[in-house]
């Protein structure tokens, strides 16, 4: 966070593109988390 610098919007876009894959690969794995939890209760 602290290394943005001069090339600030760069960064933020590399930021977002990242954190959207990390949230899509999070959701992903918590949904498969819950559909197996789903599946071991019944």
């Amino acid at each position: 966070i602290f290394v943005l610098g001069s090339t600030y919007p760069f960064n933020q876009r590399s930021f977002l593109f990242t954190t959207g894959i990390l949230l899509k690969y999070l959701d992903a794995t918590l949904v498969n988390k819950l559909d197996s939890s789903k599946q071991n209760a019944s």
